[in-house]
């Protein structure tokens, strides 16, 4: 009988050490998947951060550029100002076409700013959307990181559930045992020395072997717990280059607003000016024909709407 229990606790050994076997198989494969795809993740993050710092770049060059040349227009719009006021004087002065002339052309500048703006709208709000993949790609992260560690502590509750049940598989094992042994003294009068002397190393032959189960399962713990700690920094670091896109983003709005808010001051003084020229050319004897009619109205800055995500 005692041959045949060490027969079934070595086939239950075994069957414990396939299954505790296949699933560190299992987390390894788990691990080395999940592994793969954030290095996929932060590699490509990495190329979007770099490529978006070079375009944010680029646009800050362009708003410079942008501002000193609308500083020069308005300088020259002051110009034309005081050079209509002359032209009260000089009203049958020909350099009332003239300074129509440039009038329109200045207009034709404004509008080809106004183009120049709306082509670097367009790229921003490109670059937003990029953004939003991006935020897009780490919110899937972050679920497969949350399905990773369901799946981790499902695969702990089974090994819990396995050890639980081989710690009552054993106890009911050891309690029938006893019970037999008990039985047999009560039949055996002297007892025998060497069966207690055999049963002291059989008990002793089994606590390392329990010892050895529980430290395979602490450092299954600590892998589990260590795997965690890397998946929450990786997280904190995605969450850190979010917030840095942010604030980019917010400082190329408010560049738009202090573009707008110019544009649009530097048209109604070209609308004050264009006024001023028609009093004066209408006030005028001899001006050349077709000088009667109004000059082309400029064209209307639209309203800047920056997207957010």
């Amino acid at each position: 009988m005692r041959r045949n229990l060490d027969e079934s606790e070595d086939a239950i050994a075994q069957v414990f050490e396939g299954k505790q076997r296949l699933w560190e198989k299992e987390m390894e494969e788990l691990k080395r998947l999940y592994s793969s795809k954030m290095r996929q993740v932060s590699q490509q993050s990495q190329r979007s951060q770099r490529t978006l710092q070079l375009q944010v770049y680029k646009a800050q060059q362009e708003k410079r550029r942008l501002q000193e040349d609308l500083e020069a227009l308005q300088k020259e719009c002051q110009s034309l100002k005081a050079r209509s006021s002359g032209l009260q004087q000089e009203q049958d002065s020909p350099r009332l076409e003239e300074t129509k002339w440039e009038v329109c052309q200045k207009s034709g500048e404004i509008s080809l700013l106004k183009q120049q703006l709306r082509d670097a709208q367009a790229e921003v709000t490109h670059k937003l959307g990029e953004i939003f993949q991006l935020k897009t790609q780490l919110r899937e992260a972050r679920a497969e990181l949350r399905a990773r560690d369901g799946q981790i502590e499902a695969l702990r509750q089974t090994l819990r559930g396995a050890h639980r049940g081989d710690r009552e598989e054993k106890q009911q094992q050891q309690q029938q045992q006893q019970q037999e042994e008990e039985e047999e003294e009560a039949r055996k009068a002297p007892f025998c020395p060497l069966e207690e002397e055999e049963e002291e190393r059989e008990a002793g032959e089994e606590r390392p072997g329990r010892g050895g189960q529980g430290t395979t399962e602490e450092r299954l713990r600590a892998e589990l717990l260590l795997e965690r700690r890397q998946n929450e920094a990786q997280a904190s670091t995605f969450e850190a280059e979010r917030q840095t896109w942010q604030a980019e983003k917010e400082k190329v709005i408010c560049y738009q607003k202090e573009l707008q808010a110019s544009y649009l001051e530097m048209y109604h003084k070209n609308q004050a000016l264009e006024r001023e020229l028609r009093e004066l050319r209408g006030s005028g004897g001899g001006v050349a024909p077709g000088a009667d009619r109004p000059l082309p109205g400029l064209p209307w800055i639209e309203r800047i709407e920056s997207s957010e995500i």
